[in-house]
């Protein structure tokens, strides 16, 4: 038995002049098991994430280009996932040059929800006075590993890029290297909102 709210989450990652962008499409669901609280007497249930797409964009790619393949990917979304009208959230890296592709999100009028986070070496998750969200990159990268230890997110074999998504994983760190990580950080903006 699958979730009574199926939601889609997209991560977006925006790449700078030496890092490419990438995008991470996650599904989440609630998995119910044979056992009952013994109290509400409801089926105990835990929360599956299945990544179902990642895709790296080709650097130098135009942040509009990348806007109008975001709307096209989301109108082509109910094509791959298994749920009956999901609810879609678009989580984007407004770090840096973020801001105003966030803007040119909205303007596609995508009919999605869009959150916008940056991307800290603080201390502390919170608001920001200017609709962001300030996240520790830190925060990000724990949250991810804690998915993959549980077991809670499963990568099938049929994606796109996996091989270099699963070797970004293996050297993720808790801070910006010289190795590229958009495709693990897409991912990571993925689950920690959707956890």
């Amino acid at each position: 038995m699958t979730a009574q709210h199926p939601h889609i989450f997209l991560g977006l990652d925006l790449g700078q002049r030496q890092d490419p962008a990438a995008l991470a499409v996650l599904e989440r669901t609630h998995e119910f098991t044979n056992h009952r609280d013994p109290v509400t007497l409801e089926f105990d249930n835990y929360i599956r994430f299945t990544l179902r797409h990642v895709e790296r964009f080709c650097l130098g790619l135009p942040y509009i280009t990348i806007v109008e393949r975001i709307a096209r990917f989301v109108r082509d979304l109910p094509s791959m996932t298994t749920l009956y009208d999901p609810h879609l959230s678009l989580v984007v890296d407004a770090s840096g040059v973020g801001a105003p592709v966030v803007e040119m999100l909205r303007s596609a009028s995508m009919g999605i929800s869009i959150f916008p986070v940056i991307i800290t070496a603080g201390e502390q998750a919170h608001p920001s006075p200017k609709g962001c969200y300030n996240i520790p990159r830190r925060d990000l990268v724990t949250r991810l590993r804690i998915s993959l230890e549980k077991q809670t997110l499963k990568i099938p074999s049929t994606i796109h890029d996996r091989a270099a998504l699963l070797d970004e994983l293996l050297t993720l760190g808790d801070r910006s290297g010289t190795r590229h990580d958009d495709l693990a950080i897409a991912v990571a903006l993925a689950v920690y909102w959707a956890s």
